[in-house]
């Protein structure tokens, strides 16, 4: 795995076990349980920020997964509304797992200006909005600003 999608992984080493939260999503889905798919969640769900398709890709390719295997994986599980993609400023696509369980982000995501850094903002809900007629299929929410980190090292060097 690449050196930053490591520093990005919480607390566990990624090492491609089959991880039972990762099969039990599956499941739950019904969706076949292979051994890509839980590689691949496994990674998501131990995440501690969304990851980009290079990130996933690199890191499952190491596994021996190739490319269009991780791909339609991807795939299934944005259409099983299992994870969801955010789309950043800079158009990279980056991956996290889906808490709420429907189509569309359910929180904000905050991406830091100065490092790039995105965060999924879990505590914090969109707010529904109902316009009569029309039928809502996504909505998302960004929000950019500084990190934490970023912040202090702004305010050091004034």
């Amino acid at each position: 795995m690449g050196v930053l999608a490591m520093q990005r992984v919480a607390g566990k080493r990624f090492t491609g076990e089959r991880d039972k939260q990762a099969v039990e999503i599956l499941r739950n889905a019904k969706l076949r349980v292979t051994s890509c798919r839980t590689s691949l969640l496994d990674l998501l769900l131990h995440a501690k920020d969304p990851l980009t398709q290079k990130e996933l890709m690199e890191a499952l390719e190491e596994q021996g997964f190739n490319r269009v295997t991780i791909y339609r994986a991807l795939q299934t599980f944005l259409d099983a509304t299992i994870v969801h993609r955010i789309v950043t400023e800079d158009r990279t696509w980056r991956f996290a797992i889906t808490h709420c369980g429907h189509r569309g982000h359910c929180h904000p995501h905050f991406t830091c200006r100065r490092c790039g850094r995105v965060r999924c903002l879990d505590g914090v809900a969109i707010p529904a909005v109902g316009l009569e007629g029309h039928r809502i299929e996504s909505q998302a929410m960004y929000l950019w600003g500084l990190c934490p980190a970023c912040l202090q090292e702004a305010e050091l060097a004034l």
